[in-house]
């Protein structure tokens, strides 16, 4: 099994990630699954914005067509906004994984609910809508945020000072979720979920905090071999219907991907 992860982020400016992040997902890979880590070219200024967004999620849409072609069994989309996730989902004949929307519907079977933390305030809008759209509404007890620009986190796996104040406001802001009632705590991004699980931190108060990029990769796992198994990994009906093939020639045609 081969499986393309697709980070948001661009390795050239957060180079320590990319080391960790390939060793963490080695590890949690099943024995003969093949994980090829690729990143964006820019992305990483301002992920918090919509704005951003756009830009790098042709670029992962692009890195999705590319997986199929080069025979790839699997895309996982690595970036918790889930950028390009049912776009993706929808032109690619094989498994397209998003790590939120993974670690949401695992949270659902962990417990009773969830709560998220993200890395700053900003981002609590882009992840509240996230919920409503993923029908997940009534299984949110709460979202907490710490004081972290994306580019500072970068530097969390070196710099034991940040380390501290890291652990410290994650936790801290878990616990006033816990406090209002959450059974998961489901770290928004990245580079916070790869520290945490460096880290040690498995639970808070007997609440578990999970591991999205592990999610992500056995979800991943399961899709493939459900496909192996039953022939099929997604619905064709409806929101996930693949444009005509005529359409799709004139579409990569017009934007260069043909």
């Amino acid at each position: 099994m081969r499986i393309w992860y697709q980070s948001g982020l661009s390795f050239e400016r957060f180079k320590s990630y990319q080391k960790y992040l390939l060793e963490h997902l080695q590890i949690a890979a099943d024995p003969g699954v093949q994980i090829e880590l690729h990143g964006t070219s820019r992305g990483g200024t301002g992920v918090e914005y919509r704005f951003t967004e756009y830009f790098f999620t042709r670029e992962i849409l692009e890195n999705g067509l590319k997986a199929e072609q080069h025979g790839f069994d699997a895309f996982t989309i690595g970036t918790t906004s889930d950028a390009g996730l049912y776009q993706a989902r929808e032109v690619l004949n094989i498994p397209v994984i998003g790590i939120t929307e993974a670690s949401l519907l695992v949270a659902c079977i962990m417990g009773r609910n969830f709560s998220l933390i993200t890395p700053n305030e900003k981002m609590i809008p882009r992840f509240e809508e996230m919920v409503r759209i993923y029908g997940l509404r009534d299984k949110l007890a709460g979202i907490e945020y710490m004081d972290f620009k994306i580019p500072e986190l970068g530097k969390v796996f070196e710099d034991p000072v940040l380390q501290k104040k890291q652990l410290q406001e994650f936790t801290d802001g878990a616990r006033k979720t816990i406090q209002a009632g959450a059974e998961v705590i489901i770290p928004i991004g990245g580079i916070a979920s790869l520290f945490l699980a460096k880290s040690g931190l498995r639970q808070i108060d007997g609440v578990p905090v999970l591991d999205t990029i592990s999610v992500a990769v056995k979800m991943t796992e399961m899709l493939v071999r459900l496909k192996d198994i039953t022939g099929t990994f997604v619905s064709r009906r409806l929101s996930f219907a693949t444009p005509p093939e005529e359409i799709m020639k004139e579409l990569l045609k017009d934007y260069g991907l043909g």
